[in-house]
């Protein structure tokens, strides 16, 4: 993802006296008030792509998996539409509350095995401590029961215990390494594997989403964990 900084404010000229630029900037007045916004889509109900609209901003194609990056919106009132590339139906259409300085994103993910909906998170990218990183996990897996996030070294402790569906983590501290990361369910079976080892780096910050829909008596699994690194604030 590409972290986007916020425009500073121009004002004065560059020979022009140090007490006059500062009276003739107005940040208020100078810069717009905006925030930023990522969209992810996780919803395997919808395997192909989707079309991922904010008010009269042209549609983006979206495809199982991906996401936007961060793109910016005023802050304030918007609307987020979503519809299915192929029909094109109407999947969700949500209201959106943007912040301005902050960074959002939202998960299209599956409330049914054919339905989709739509979670709103604030993504705090404050750069984690020296010699640190931070992991958010996020429970998106449709019918998938309360999830350990764990990694495959013997004797190490959980990333994060019991993860509701819906639920996530906030960023944890944690501590570099190369990982494989499992979704485990409770007595301890293995719903999903990151398909590679993940590079959890210092300084970094990282959303590790469990995705897709649990297998049921009628339909396969696709639940499946994701790894993304995201742009730490400056």
């Amino acid at each position: 993802m590409t972290h986007i900084l916020f425009p500073a404010s121009r004002c004065g000229a560059l020979l022009a006296p140090v007490l006059l630029i500062l009276a003739g900037c107005n940040d208020a007045e100078n810069t717009p008030a905006a925030g930023k916004l990522n969209i992810v889509h996780v919803a395997s109900a919808v395997p192909t792509s989707v079309n991922a609209r904010v008010d009269d901003q042209t549609a983006k194609p979206l495809y199982y998996g991906q996401s936007t990056g961060y793109t910016e919106l005023s802050a304030g009132a918007h609307t987020l539409e979503v519809k299915d590339a192929a029909t094109p139906s109407n999947l969700v259409s949500v209201p959106l509350t943007i912040n301005s300085r902050k960074f959002h994103s939202v998960y299209i993910y599956n409330s049914s095995p054919t339905q989709v909906a739509a979670l709103s998170l604030t993504d705090d990218l404050t750069i984690p401590s020296a010699g640190k990183a931070h992991l958010r996990f996020i429970n998106l897996g449709y019918e998938a029961p309360r999830i350990t996030l764990t990694n495959s070294k013997a004797g190490t402790s959980p990333y994060a215990p019991d993860v509701a569906f819906r639920s996530n983590t906030g960023f944890l501290v944690v501590d570099p390494d190369t990982v494989t990361l499992r979704a485990v369910q409770p007595g301890g079976s293995v719903m999903a594997t990151t398909s590679q080892p993940s590079i959890l780096r210092a300084g970094k910050l990282y959303n590790v989403v469990l995705r897709g829909a649990a297998a049921t008596a009628t339909t396969p699994g696709s639940l499946a964990l994701s790894v993304e690194e995201l742009q730490p604030a400056n």
